[in-house]
């Protein structure tokens, strides 16, 4: 199995996951962890964060 991230993210979308990511509280963020692909998309969009394979 690789170790390596799915995901393909430019440097903008990371430094706007991090932001987003370290604005949440803890019940916030065990929310998070708990959504669906789709909640977890949406929460993305809302959050102003795109990552390529999202298209």
């Amino acid at each position: 199995m690789s170790d390596e991230c799915p995901f393909e993210f430019s440097s903008e979308n990371v430094n706007k996951l991090r932001e987003a990511l370290s604005a949440c509280s803890m019940e916030e963020l065990e929310r998070i962890g708990k959504m669906s692909s789709k909640e977890f998309k949406e929460w993305k969009k809302e959050h102003g964060v795109k990552i390529y394979s999202d298209d």
